[in-house]
């Protein structure tokens, strides 16, 4: 069983025990796994010396809803927002991001959790597309993390229309922007194993479709075209 770790955030230098809330992200049975898929799960969780092709299995399990990744830079996104959302620059991104929301679906379905989710899921996509365009293994500085947050790096690269600022890099603001690196440094900490030059599935898709809710997405009529087709 694998659990991830998470504490409110607090004044105290020092974390206590109780204070720590375990969640459940994995639960396996090692006999039933091949001797392959064993050493490749130890891998993961204890070595990271193998660089992995970015199936979209592997990608769901590292970022998506049940990984510690999302869990430790959700709680980091979803704290400081908290601390951060009645200063009026920080309230109109929200205010705009439900806006458009509105328009598409047609009925409110913004709330703060969703909100941190698409931060969660756009803060992934631009690092991915740094790595896979840089093929960069080392950590960028906090000044080249704040770049690409904001979509800098890829205008200054000649890549328009593609990554301007966003709702979402709200991170790379004012007091947000300790928050953001941090969650960088934690995507980018796990990317780092995999090579993207092998990249051949649209493995942001089923990100999505497992951060945001099914029920929600069927009930606004949301569907992605299958693979297959």
């Amino acid at each position: 069983m694998v659990y991830s770790p998470t504490v409110e955030e607090r004044d105290e230098p020092e974390i206590q025990p109780a204070e720590v809330r375990l969640e459940i992200v994995e639960e396996v049975d090692l006999a039933a796994f091949e001797p392959r898929e064993v050493y490749f799960w130890l891998d993961r969780y204890f070595l990271r010396k193998e660089i992995l092709a970015p199936t979209t299995e592997a990608i769901v399990k590292d970022f998506g809803l049940s990984s510690h990744a999302f869990h430790a830079a959700g709680q980091t996104l979803l704290s400081r927002w908290k601390e951060l959302k009645s200063q009026p620059d920080f309230e109109v991104v929200y205010e705009s991001w439900a806006k458009y929301l509105l328009i598409v679906y047609g009925t409110s379905v913004a709330d703060e959790e969703l909100f941190i989710r698409h931060t969660y899921l756009s803060t992934l996509a631009k690092l991915m597309a740094w790595r896979r365009l840089t093929g960069e293994r080392a950590a960028p500085d906090d000044d080249q993390i704040l770049s690409l947050l904001e979509g800098r790096f890829f205008k200054e690269h000649g890549i328009e229309n593609f990554l301007e600022e966003d709702f979402f890099s709200w991170v790379a603001r004012g007091d947000a922007k300790a928050a953001g690196v941090e969650t960088a440094r934690q995507l980018l900490s796990l990317l780092q194993n995999y090579n993207l030059r092998e990249l051949s599935e649209d493995v942001l898709k089923s990100l999505y479709q497992e951060l945001v809710d099914p029920a929600t997405r069927h009930d606004l009529g949301e569907y992605y075209t299958p693979d297959w087709l």
